[in-house]
């Protein structure tokens, strides 16, 4: 919200904890600009410039840190605070910071489901408050089951719907959202995200986009939103759970990496390679990926470790196709590294597991999710409330003692333990980690191809010349490179249209 005092020529720009709704923030030497979307910005600038640091580090993984943007002249309000601008200057005030005292901590079980179970109803409840139908973004997975385990006993929700990628049978989870849809009462109705459906897309989802979209899933929420909105207005969706209750599998990793510490990465290396050879490259989550990532994080520190799992864009490649006159002095990730460790530094927390969570819940859900959901529903007019990013939830999340959330290689064990007292067995879960996302691998190969080699020759300030010689290079040393093509793709067609090339 924005709150103006003509007297006193003030302005306080305000956001919620969680900064669902974007708001950027421009100043030059004729006033305070702000809006929801970067390019309604663009007539209001002197100039426009990329951002060599936020480049950078979209380039790695797929996002740039908030409070930055991809230009230097606009930053992001921060979430949970007050900006105020006045004639002594501007200064933020931050109303939610939160300090969580080992008394609050939720250390048991049975105790946590109980205090959960009453949190969740209500957060639901307030979800639900609505003067036209609502519906839900259906998966196989935990977070939007859970939900659907509330709305069954609210009984207001009639259908829920489920993008199914029908021509990636293995990444396809319609069977088990049919399945659960038919357990709490609602229809389901499958939405078919087939590869000619993306394609045919992808030149709208991009000419629209008010940033460069990193997250390839954001196609696939983009498509999905057009079919929704042809019969709803709002919809609910699961995101924010894994975050606050311990979902990704990268929070196994401080375990993984001291129970085998005696594994050289050498070894890992060649496990890589070998991998390559002889498994699908074009598997969601393959292996050959999973070992890549695992062998660039392998024998560091935590944090840098975490980052190091999510970074497409290792720095020795870098040192190969980026170009260093435009990146000067951000030219590694030193600076989106120093952002994590920021975080995980946060004197709140004391164990990995909960350190980990809070730099995902400020960089990833924060910069890369939320947008991505509030972006490309909004675009077809569809409302998405998030209900794990309730006050009350996101509250019980930091309560929640890590011990409840992560256990060895075992993730999000308290809602999965509080679901299946909902389901008692009668509801099958996909037992394999899957997020919404094409199979850009495959269709880089096919669908794709076309577009993907016209950007990768295509000429930018921030690449050198012949880059992708440089790519082709590591891919025939068995590296798994298609995650960042889509982001040099994308980046580079987002330049264009907006004339910063």
């Amino acid at each position: 919200f924005a709150l103006i005092d003509i007297n006193k020529r003030l302005l306080i720009l305000g956001t919620e904890r969680s900064a669902q709704k974007p708001l950027k923030i421009h100043r030059n030497k004729d006033g305070i600009f702000f809006s929801s979307e970067l390019k309604s910005m663009f007539p209001c600038l002197d100039s426009r410039s990329l951002n060599p640091n936020a480049v950078r580090t979209f380039l790695s993984i797929g996002y740039s840190l908030e409070p930055q943007t991809i230009l230097k002249e606009v930053d992001t309000a921060e979430p949970g605070a007050l900006s105020i601008f006045c004639y002594d200057g501007e200064y933020v005030r931050k109303y939610w910071n939160p300090k969580i005292e080992c008394s609050d901590m939720i250390y048991d079980l049975e105790k946590w489901k109980g205090v959960a179970d009453a949190v969740f109803k209500k957060a639901i409840k307030r979800h639900l408050l609505s003067d036209v139908p609502i519906t839900l973004f259906l998966s196989g997975g935990v977070d939007s089951m859970l939900i659907s385990s509330y709305l069954s006993e609210e009984k207001t929700i009639k259908k829920a719907y489920t993008g199914s990628f029908v021509s990636q049978e293995g990444h396809d989870e319609y069977d088990f959202a049919r399945q659960a849809g038919s357990y709490f009462g609602f229809e389901v109705e499958r939405v078919r995200l087939d590869n000619r459906i993306l394609s045919d897309n992808l030149e709208d989802f991009l000419s629209t986009a008010s940033m460069p979209q990193g997250d390839y899933s954001g196609l696939a929420a983009y498509c999905m939103a057009k079919e929704v909105s042809k019969e709803y207005r709002v919809v609910l969706g699961g995101d924010g759970g894994d975050e606050l209750f311990g979902g990704y599998p990268t929070y196994t990793f401080p375990y993984m990496s001291k129970r085998y510490s005696f594994i050289p990465k050498a070894a890992i290396n060649g496990l890589r390679r070998f991998a390559s050879i002889w498994f699908d490259k074009n598997e969601y989550m393959s292996a050959p990926f999973k070992l890549q990532q695992l062998s660039l994080a392998w024998g560091r520190q935590t944090v840098n470790a975490h980052f190091a799992l999510k970074d497409f864009l290792p720095d020795p490649l870098a040192s190969q196709i980026l170009n260093e006159s435009f990146f000067k002095e951000n030219f590694f990730t030193d600076a989106a590294v120093k952002v994590f460790k920021g975080y995980y530094s946060d004197l709140t927390f004391v164990d990995d597991i909960s350190k980990l969570s809070w730099v995902d819940y400020n960089t990833f859900l924060r910069s890369a999710t939320i947008p991505k959901v509030e972006r490309n529903t909004m675009l077809s007019s569809l409302e998405a409330r998030l209900p794990y990013l309730d006050n009350e939830i996101i509250a019980l999340g930091l309560r929640t003692h890590s011990s409840l959330k992560v256990r060895g290689m075992r993730t999000k064990l308290c809602l999965k333990s509080l679901l299946q007292d909902k389901i008692r067995g009668k509801v099958r879960l996909n037992p394999v980690k899957q997020g919404f996302s094409p199979p850009l691998a495959f269709m880089f190969e096919n669908e794709l191809k076309p577009w993907k080699e016209h950007w990768l020759n295509f000429k930018t300030p921030f690449f050198k010349d012949g880059f992708a010689k440089s790519l082709s290079k590591w891919r025939g040393k068995g590296w798994d490179l298609h995650r960042l093509e889509w982001n040099i793709c994308t980046l580079s067609d987002w330049c264009y249209r907006n004339k910063l090339t």
